[in-house]
């Protein structure tokens, strides 16, 4: 499988070929080869060895006669409290526990994230469902792959205690040849960058979506009756207008209007509200508004242009869009009399609320009917959620906050997936929020 991989070594596509490329991806050896075709460059560093070294661990040549032994991985007691950035976080660090103990992470039938899917008989109740297995290895099954000593239990309980290469190095710590070859190649990267590269390849490998989720996906965001997009100006008089204009595919792709180019370069935003002001301060949509509007002004030969994806649970924040204009200082209301700026967004179930509250209004387990009268699954949301973060990478610049773990899924996969971690990032939130990333 590297093999095919390496062949593809250096075979670029532009952003809007990639954007549509990841819709057509079928089998694992696919997604390997779509990683290998971009630009070293224009990866996090050592993406390609990473993505490499993480396959071939997760696919041993024997499950049932492991030399390390499997590290078991169970749903987290907690389960029901996290959000589907903080599993894909700690299924992160429990692979680099296996990954650094020469051992392989595969899920029981009971696994992490399970409040997320609906069960059905031909994938139970697992994450499995939509992404591609984490491991040739999975889901656990006792019977057919024997009592290996050294297979660990996580989370660990009384049962099956952790083995004392638990506590021999720190949780967050990352495979060590992978942290040796990180290091060499950049000397004064920080440990907390260290941790936060890590994750960034994990969450890429393990959120691989199946042949199956990237139809549904890709038959969603071409459906013009879900995708929708409003250009907002103001006329010579001063007075806000608006009007309705196509969300083309990929974002920036060619349309009928003379206003919108071939391969145009939009941003992309992402606000997140809900249940996360118990970990942050939430920002207003201005917040974000105001520095890409002032980024726009004060780089004028930049290839960004004045347009933006915007995803959020809010859906207040998408009525705001509508009277933008009266959220930004002068300066900007300048630049924008003449050209104004497009936003884009998707017709998706959306409650200013904790993803619980999402999932059970959506299903209409909270006894208010679904959405617009039809109760939907539970998997069926988690795909809508997953593929707005795939169209963020349809974007050549972001604006978000890494003090959310939703924003910091979203750095993952265009920083990997769409190959665009030297594309704009700006940063909305505290000081806490990046601080300690820089060299």
């Amino acid at each position: 499988m590297l093999d095919n991989a390496l062949k593809k070594q250096g075979r670029a596509r532009t952003r809007v070929e990639r954007n549509k490329r990841v819709y057509e991806l079928e089998t694992e050896e696919q997604w390997l080869e779509f990683i290998f075709e971009a630009d070293d460059e224009d990866l996090p560093p050592l993406t390609k060895f990473a993505q490499s070294y993480i396959y071939e661990r997760q696919h041993p040549q024997s499950c049932t006669k492991h030399p390390g032994g499997l590290v078991i991985q169970n749903k987290f007691p907690v389960d029901k409290a996290y959000g589907l950035g903080a599993v894909f976080q700690s299924v992160a660090t429990d692979l680099a526990y296996a990954l650094r103990t020469g051992r392989t992470l595969v899920y029981t039938n009971n696994p992490p994230g399970q409040r997320f899917i609906t069960p059905s008989p031909e994938c139970g109740h697992s994450l499995d469902c939509i992404f591609h297995k984490i491991s040739s290895c999975s889901p656990f099954n006792s019977t057919t792959l024997g009592d290996n000593p050294r297979n660990v239990y996580l989370p660990a309980s009384g049962a099956h205690p952790p083995p004392p290469s638990y506590y021999e190095t720190n949780p967050e710590s990352i495979p060590p040849l992978l942290g040796y070859l990180l290091r060499r190649e950049n000397p004064d990267i920080t440990h907390p960058a260290m941790k936060y590269w890590w994750r960034t390849q994990a969450m890429a490998y393990v959120m691989r979506l199946n042949k199956k989720s990237l139809q549904h996906l890709y038959k969603f965001r071409t459906d013009s009756t879900k995708q929708h997009g409003i250009h907002v100006y103001q006329d010579a008089s001063g007075q806000t207008k608006r009007k309705d204009v196509p969300f083309t595919f990929p974002l920036g792709a060619s349309s009928s209007t003379r206003r919108f180019k071939a391969d145009k370069s939009c941003w992309a935003i992402h606000v997140r509200h809900g249940d996360k002001s118990i970990e942050m301060a939430l920002r207003p949509l201005e917040s974000y508004l105001l520095p890409l509007q002032a980024s726009i002004v004060t780089n004028p030969l930049s290839s960004l242009s004045n347009c933006a994806f915007i995803s959020t649970e809010d859906p207040e924040v998408l009525e705001q869009i509508k009277d933008i204009h009266n959220l930004l200082p002068e300066f900007v209301k300048t630049r924008s009399v003449k050209s104004g700026f497009t936003y884009y967004w998707s017709d998706i179930f959306r409650i200013n609320g904790s993803p619980e509250a999402q999932l059970t209004g959506f299903t209409g387990e909270d006894g208010n009917g679904g959405w617009n009268g039809v109760k939907g699954t539970r998997t069926e949301l988690t795909l809508m959620w997953l593929g707005q973060a795939i169209m963020q990478g349809e974007a050549a610049g972001f604006v978000g906050t890494r003090g959310s773990g939703w924003n910091r899924l979203i750095d993952t996969l265009r920083c990997v997936w769409f190959a665009g971690c030297n594309a704009p990032w700006i940063e909305v939130g505290t000081r806490a929020s990046w601080e300690g990333y820089g060299p």
